[in-house]
């Protein structure tokens, strides 16, 4: 500092009183130049001196910028990030009350050296916004506290409501309830120091807002409540264990008979379970997960109990033994076995809505579609889930689904009429019309399986069908039929085409007398009455047009004597 002072002092000017120029005058007009005479130590301690001023005016700049945070940040993701950890919050309400004591100074300014900060206004803008923000961040605290004094309460309540309805009369309570009375007993008896400290933590936390002036809501739990049930609660746990130590050998006998009694009922379940479990495919999804849900609540029900057992044989001092692992082993199984089935029922729901389809709308090549679809979504399955009988089952009924497909497509053929229909599902036994008829009828009665039976069926109405199409295209050629007629010597219209139409209809006769010997002709009555009906009908037509062709041709050559002759038209 007295270098600087001393080195920009003005240098004396007398220039005023010189009447001849001088070269040797002063050139500057501060004392600047004394600084080379200066020792380099202290020219170092100069430096050294700006440094600190620079630092701690950089230090002072940054401790102010900092509250620019409070404008940055939200209160909610502060408390987000604490949660629920009382501790934590503890501790954030305290540093921030400690960093707001820090704001309240009487003082406006700050000198580093010659550089002075004037933050007065700065002061008055983080102090408005901090206050605002710390009673935000109580109010969520508070919140957070008010959830967990009235969760313990409750726990607090709970747990002194069922030791009052423990019961350890020897004489007069079930077995079960015994087992369940000195399990709970010793529950509570660990619990209890955990629950302590949650208690002191709470009334800390509560302490901690009154000192910060919080204004609690009507509906605030005071934690000296929870201390109070607390202290009910430390008194029964008294009471029941002071019972439970008098009759310690009774309650041993009738804890040691409750473990024999459950290893019994867990042999069966295991040997039930081993016996009935859903292994096979040949069962769908949803029995098997019924039947897994029922085992999966009788084997948790069953753990449990030899989980109580060996925690009251633990706390009346009896020996506990080894405990036997076989239902945790057949509960692990059964979850196995549940993965299974849940994954295997989507495309077993799938298969199902293609079975439920109506035959009489189904597309077999959308059907084929969906098929291929299933078995490609099934090959990707995880090989764990491969391995079991309930995919491998899944997998082969598609399949064989795919691989008689060709059968599918030859029954949507129009060959196959009502008639037809009656017999092809009296031989596969099903019982409904053919409207209400599905795909999964079909298949599930053995379609597949029975080809020859259906070729039958199919050659039959094939025959049938052929028969059919020569009676429709007999009774379409003459019914529509038109004479082709042209004019003769301008007098007289004459038909001609005459060998077409005898040929076709000698080739139809032919054909409805040959269509006699055929073996589907004589099944249906409908094909006798139409073939003897045109038969009957083509036979006087060719009749008829043997007389017509006669005639016509008769008058044709009577036509041109009469009228071609000049004598005869003369007489």
């Amino acid at each position: 500092d007295y270098v600087g002072i001393v080195c920009t002092l003005p240098c004396l000017n007398s220039g005023r009183f010189e009447v001849f120029d001088s070269s040797g005058g002063q050139d500057t007009d501060s004392f600047h130049s004394l600084i080379g005479t200066v020792s380099p130590d202290v020219l170092a301690d100069v430096y050294v001196s700006v440094e600190n001023h620079v630092q701690n005016l950089a230090s002072f700049v940054d401790h102010w910028l900092s509250y620019q945070t409070l404008w940055d940040s939200q209160v909610g993701d502060v408390a987000a990030s604490v949660e629920g950890d009382l501790r934590r919050w503890h501790e954030l309400i305290l540093q921030v009350s400690t960093a707001r004591a820090t704001l309240d100074s009487t003082d406006t300014t700050a000198e580093f050296g010659p550089i002075v900060v004037r933050f007065n206004k700065v002061q008055s803008q983080v102090n408005l916004k901090y206050d605002s923000w710390q009673k935000e961040l109580q109010s969520y605290f508070a919140t957070v506290l008010s959830g967990r004094i009235q969760e313990n309460y409750d726990k607090t309540v709970d747990a002194k409501s069922r030791l009052e309805k423990v019961s350890l009369e020897g004489s007069s309570a079930a077995t079960s309830e015994i087992v369940l009375g000195v399990t709970y007993l010793q529950e509570v008896t660990q619990n209890l120091p955990a629950w302590h400290k949650m208690s002191k933590e709470l009334s800390d936390s509560e302490k901690l807002l009154k000192r910060q002036r919080h204004v609690f809501s009507r509906e605030w739990v005071e934690a000296s409540l929870v201390a109070g049930q607390m202290q009910q609660l430390e008194q029964l746990l008294a009471k029941r264990t002071r019972t439970m130590e008098e009759q310690v050998p009774l309650l041993q006998s009738r804890v040691a008979a409750e473990d024999k009694a459950n290893s019994a009922r867990i042999s069966e379940l295991v040997e039930n379970w081993g016996e009935n479990k859903p292994l096979m495919g040949n069962i769908t999804p949803n029995e098997a997960l019924e039947t897994l849900a029922k085992f999966e609540f009788n084997m948790k029900k069953a753990q449990l109990d030899q989980e109580n057992l060996v925690k009251a044989k633990d706390a009346l001092g009896l020996d506990v033994g080894a405990t036997s692992t076989a239902i945790s082993s057949c509960l692990d199984e059964l979850l196995d076995l549940k993965e299974v089935w849940e994954v295997v029922s989507k495309p077993h729901e799938t298969l199902q809505e293609i079975k439920d389809s109506p035959w009489a709308t189904t597309v077999v090549r959308k059907v084929r579609s969906k098929l291929d679809d299933l078995l490609i979504a099934l090959r990707s399955l995880p090989n764990r889930i491969r391995q079991y009988n309930a995919y491998t089952a899944l997998y082969d009924e598609i399949k064989s689904y795919l691989s008689g497909q060709s059968s599918l497509s030859d029954m949507k053929t129009d060959a196959l009429k009502d008639r037809h229909w009656k017999t092809i599902l009296q031989k596969l036994n099903i019982h409904v019309s053919y409207n209400e008829l599905t795909i999964g009828m079909l298949w599930d009665h053995g379609l597949l399986d029975r080809k020859k039976d259906m070729a039958e069926v199919l050659q039959v109405a094939q025959g049938e069908m052929a028969i059919e199409v020569f009676l429709s295209e007999v009774k379409e050629r003459w019914t529509n039929q038109e004479l082709d007629l042209v004019l003769y010597q301008s007098r007289v219209r004459l038909i001609r085409g005459w060998d077409d139409l005898f040929n076709q209809l000698d080739e139809h006769t032919g054909g409805l007398i040959l269509m006699r010997s055929s073996p589907y002709y004589r099944a249906v009555r409908e094909f006798q009455e139409d073939g003897n009906l045109w038969e009957d009908r083509l036979t006087k037509l060719r009749a008829a047009f043997d007389a017509w062709i006669d005639v016509q041709r008769r008058w044709v050559y009577l036509e041109g004597i009469f009228f071609g002759s000049a004598d005869i038209k003369a007489q």
